[in-house]
């Protein structure tokens, strides 16, 4: 074994090698934790049963197995199938070096293991980028080995059976990143960028066969992605020919790269989302501007994305698109600071929905901002509170929406009687997490209904002394149900919430479980030695009893894992009567209303001791009357102070804000009286016509698009630096990996990350965001774009 750190002194002090030993290494917080992680209030053991007291844990061992980091994997429609690749990375004067890395299979849902090393040859696999899954075929999976230096291919491993089985394959290039069709398993793109004076630079290949074989396809690749169906691909090359910004194009190809059009020039990059491609194109070699199509990127169908503030070289990032609306941060001044807009359904006009929204650029930053899985419309961010000198200084507040970024509110405390600071809540996230005060972020679930569980402190704004909040009602009333700092988990669908408290020495022997959703927790000892606790997650999609807590032993530094099982306790289904009736935003005079339509699901009880089967809590849907909830500002209007009325924003100009919403050509634009109704609203009747009509007026300026956009002839693809077909028997695989959480905590990656100028939503380069043990979001930026997906796979770092 090689000794910890090595330094050598040529000058200059670099890090010679760095041994596996690295496992020990703690991740340090830049601020302190606050370690008191302790029960809130512990169930009295006569109101549970004698058995749940001795719930049943199963340990096993790695033999041998002391690498720095695991990541986990989900196979098979069941999810019985669990990989484990454990992988250690060091670093050298010629930058990251990979050592042998580990791969295990459970056939039992994570039980027990077999060691399946010997299938991938024991080769170094970047724990960063080295398993990626099909999102089509659960059974589909590919693993890369990490790159060689100087060594122009790359080799990957294919499995087609849930990990049983792995192929290796040899690919005639170095696979930079790839990309499954999300709609046929057997499709995939990959490239091989390389980093240049001019940024990135790669070729494109394509595969019809899950990987077995390939073709290039297309020579100076700036940035790629599937469109909507089989066989559409949109592609943003540079001609090397040209120079500056003329030098870019945006182009399509509906036949997998037998014929291609080009649909927009001068793009510098763009992102593919839920139905819309956002492109940001120069308009000078300097003025980049946001751009929008359906999806199509035909002529017709190109429009200027109409933002009443933006700056030459902001970044936008794209936070959520759904049923037709975009919500989109624009940074003001490149300091971390901006505000949140909202766009109609056509994902060109945008009103201002939220100023002083925190989303900082660069590696280690991030944003708060996180979209509820188990409340409809429901998000929570985090903006700079007036008065703060710095975005990250501790005036930090947090805000929720309920109206899908419509309209945001403070948070508050369950039955507060105190008033002011002290009712208010402010969960903690990615930020926090970043910053080491905290190990965890929000976690919720679509299974869970209403059901959020997240660190926070009450006050004026963000503290470092954090404890343990959980709403059931969707984010309307909170509640402390644990003290400290913790590592937690959803199971049962909601009904059984496990936690594990963060101590300072990292060790763990005792889990805590509530049945009756935190009023109260039970103790269940898994260890009678010291052991290093690193991670927990429940079982996939919050449906299962199981628990799986991961660390190792001190001395000898094994991975083991502590499976703790409910189902072998809590033996009764739950029955109808064990359930009540519940709608999301049933609070004041919405009476679960939102964008048109009430949704009622069965939710369980608490304080019943029973198991919630596979296939409960079906919700039902039903229409609801037009009101003012269903309405939000229209483009160059804002909501007043207390949000009853939409007047005209001052900040921007009439002429400014008139000549927007006209094209060139267009002599007159239909102008509303400050409403329009929310995108994906299905609200029948009501009384909001009046505040919806439309009056026609004449234009004062006008908005064009750039010259050329739009479709151009269609061309065959046979020009040398476009197309040679290769062949070769390969298998590729994505460079973009899920990074999970580096903290010891499980984290989920999305299968998305796209880069742009002023643009973002995270495909393109790997992300060191950090996330939630339940499932993690990634983002993307066009102008720098943003957007958030989800996976299933999970990554434990020792600390």
């Amino acid at each position: 074994m090689l000794s910890s750190i090595f330094r050598c002194f040529c000058g200059v002090v670099f890090f010679c090698a760095v041994s596996s030993s690295l496992r020990h290494a703690t991740i340090r917080s830049k601020r302190a934790l606050t370690w008191s992680g302790d029960l809130l209030k512990e169930c009295p053991k006569d109101t549970i049963p004698p058995a749940a007291l001795e719930v049943p844990t199963y340990q096993f061992s790695f033999d041998d197995d002391i690498h720095q980091s695991i990541d986990l994997h989900w196979l098979g429609k069941d999810s019985k199938s669990v990989l484990m690749l454990s992988t250690t990375t060091a670093i050298s004067l010629f930058g990251r070096v990979h050592t042998p890395s580990s791969l295990w299979r459970s056939s039992d849902g994570g039980r027990h293991y077999e060691n399946i090393t010997s299938q991938i040859n024991a080769d170094p696999i970047s724990s960063a980028s080295g398993f990626t899954k099909n999102p089509v075929d659960p059974n589909m999976a590919i693993i890369v080995a990490a790159a060689v230096y100087k060594r122009p291919r790359s080799h990957i491993y294919v499995t087609l059976n849930g990990g049983a089985t792995w192929k290796r394959v040899y690919t005639p290039f170095k696979l930079v990143s790839m990309r499954f069709n999300t709609f046929k398993s057997n499709l995939i793109l990959a490239d091989s960028s390389t980093e240049g004076s001019l940024g990135r630079n790669g070729t494109l290949y394509l595969s019809t066969d899950h990987g077995f074989t390939w073709k290039m396809v297309m020579a100076n690749v700036k940035s790629y992605d599937w469109g909507i169906g089989t066989h559409t691909v949109f592609v943003s090359i540079a001609d090397p020919k040209k120079k500056g910004a003329t030098r870019l194009q945006l182009l399509r190809t509906d036949n997998l790269f037998e014929t291609y059009r080009v649909v927009a020039p001068n793009v510098y990059r763009f992102v593919v989302v839920n139905g819309y491609l956002f492109a940001s194109a120069y308009h000078t070699e300097t003025h980049r501007q946001l751009y929008v199509s359906r999806m199509s990127g035909r002529s017709a169908d190109w429009q200027l994305a109409r933002l009443p503030e933006a700056t030459v070289s902001g970044m936008y990032n794209v936070l959520d698109v759904a049923d037709g609306m975009a919500l989109i941060h624009v940074d003001s001044a490149g300091d971390g600071g901006g505000s949140i807009f909202i766009s109609d359904s056509s994902g060109v006009y945008f009103t201002k929905a939220l100023d002083d929204h925190i989303q900082l650029s660069g590696p280690g930053k991030g944003s708060d901002f996180y979209k509820v899985k188990s409340a409809r419309g429901t998000y929570i961010t985090s903006i700079a509170v007036a008065g703060s000198e710095t975005i990250l200084g501790s005036l930090v507040a947090s805000r929720i929406s309920f109206d899908r970024g419509a309209r945001w509110q403070p948070i508050h405390i369950e039955d507060c009687t105190n008033g002011g600071d002290a009712c208010s809540l402010h969960i903690h996230g990615i930020l926090s997490l970043q910053h080491g005060l905290i190990r965890q972020v929000p976690a919720s679930d679509p299974g869970a209904p209403g059901l959020i569980i997240a660190h926070g402190n009450t006050g004026k704004s963000h503290s470092r002394i954090v404890d343990i909040y959980l709403t059931l009602d969707g984010g309307y009333q909170w509640r402390k149900v644990l003290a400290g700092p913790h590592f937690y988990a959803i199971a049962d669908q909601g009904k059984l919430l496990v936690a594990v408290p963060i101590a300072k020495d990292h060790t763990a022997d005792t889990i805590y479980f509530s049945e009756n959703h935190g009023e109260c927790w039970s103790k269940v000892k898994f260890s009678t030695v010291p052991w290093h606790f690193t991670g927990m997650e429940a079982d996939p999609k919050a449906l299962g009893l199981k628990v799986t807590l991961w660390g190792y032993t001190p001395a000898d530094g094994l991975w083991q894992t502590m499976e703790v099982d409910f189902s072998d306790v809590i033996e009764r289904q739950c029955a109808d009567d064990d359930f009540n009736q519940w709608s999301p935003h049933a609070q004041g005079e919405k009476d679960g209303c939102l964008l048109g339509y009430r949704e009622t699901f069965d939710v369980i009880k608490p304080n019943v001791w029973c198991f919630i089967s596979d296939d409960a809590k079906k919700g039902r849907v039903e229409p609801c009357p037009c009101g003012l909830e269903d309405l939000e500002c229209d483009f160059g209007y804002v909501w007043n102070a207390d949000k009853t009325e939409c007047v005209l924003d001052k900040t921007v100009p009439a002429n400014i804000s008139r000549g927007m919403l006209c094209s060139t050509g267009q002599k007159f634009y239909n102008a509303s009286k400050g409403y329009r109704r929310i995108a994906g609203d299905l609200c029948t009747n009501g009384v909001v016509d009046n505040l919806v009509k439309f009056t026609q007026r004449s234009c004062i300026g006008h908005v064009s698009n750039p010259p050329n956009f739009g479709d151009s002839s269609v061309q065959k693809h046979k020009h040398a630096s476009i197309v040679v077909a290769v062949i070769f028997g390969s298998v590729t695989v994505v460079v973009l990996v899920y990074i999970v959480y580096k903290f010891g905590l499980p984290r989920r990656r999305g299968r998305y990350n796209y880069s742009y100028s002023a643009l973002r939503t995270m495909e393109d380069e790997p992300s060191d965001a950090e996330g939630s043990a339940a499932s993690a979001s990634a983002a993307r930026t066009l102008a720098d774009v943003h957007m958030d997906d989800e996976d299933s796979d999970v990554r434990i770092v020792k600390p």
